[in-house]
């Protein structure tokens, strides 16, 4: 019997990609105008290019199952490094220390979220199937990759925050998805067994965390970040939340609302 639901956040309650591909862009061109001093803007920009599709970003679009579409802040800050040294060597340029380099990365993503600020919008659907989880009593986690000081914010942006009974982050300091972990911890937060939780997500890191953890369900919803090919192995595939409801999840397992 199902009788909590795990949420991701990013692509699956929260339209977020679109906002993060425009920041992203942004701290590449300024980062390759730092490193890259003296040379054309053709040639920054296609440098710039080249390192946003390191992380998986083309044509200001995810590349469905890239390291952009499930990665966490320390793996995508990793993958900009390694990007970076690779770019830096191809034009015979010297790599900064990681360390150093990374720091730099976070203090200007930092002014560039400051300077921008925007407003992240819900997935359609998403706050209905909350409040109908809610209004059932059923349990509800957050299980996501993103920092918490971020998760918090957004789930209040969208006045969330009391539905959830819990959030997981990505700096919890947990193995990142998909390690089972995360889930394993979302269950003993709710005095459940992992075959009493349904994970819904949009990644191919949710549904193998969920599935390494022993998940009573496992169900997809399309996002930037994978398409039905890489979501095969779903329980359920959806195109939006819109097309799920309670009575729907549950009775994928034979229960009532």
């Amino acid at each position: 019997m199902i009788k909590a639901i795990i949420f991701d956040k990013d692509g699956t309650l929260i339209d977020s990609f679109g906002v993060w591909v425009e920041r992203d862009s942004l701290l590449c061109t300024e980062m390759v105008g730092t490193y890259w001093p003296g040379y054309s803007s053709n040639h920054q920009a296609l440098v710039a290019d080249r390192l946003l599709a390191h992380i998986g970003i083309v044509d200001n679009k995810v590349v469905a199952g890239a390291l952009m579409a499930h990665a966490n802040e320390k793996q995508l800050l990793n993958g900009l490094y390694q990007g970076f040294c690779d770019c830096l060597a191809g034009d015979g340029l010297r790599a900064p220390v990681a360390e150093q380099f990374i720091s730099e990365l976070r203090h200007a993503m930092a002014a560039i979220i400051a300077n921008h600020a925007v407003a992240f919008k819900p997935c359609l659907g998403a706050h209905s199937l909350i409040v109908q989880a809610k209004q059932a009593g059923l349990g509800i986690g957050l299980a996501t990759s993103d920092s918490r000081t971020h998760t918090i914010a957004q789930l209040e942006e969208q006045s969330w925050r009391d539905y959830f009974d819990f959030v997981v982050c990505g700096d919890d300091g947990f193995d990142p998805k998909p390690s089972p972990q995360m889930f394993l911890h979302c269950s003993k937060l709710l005095g459940l067994e992992p075959h009493e939780l349904v994970m819904i997500g949009d990644s191919t890191v949710d549904l193998h965390m969920a599935r390494a953890a022993g998940a009573g369900l496992c169900i997809a919803v399309r996002s930037p970040s994978a398409d039905a090919h890489h979501l095969s192995d779903a329980d359920l595939y959806v195109n939006s939340l819109e097309e799920l409801n309670l009575e729907l999840c549950l009775g994928l397992t034979g229960q009532r609302v």
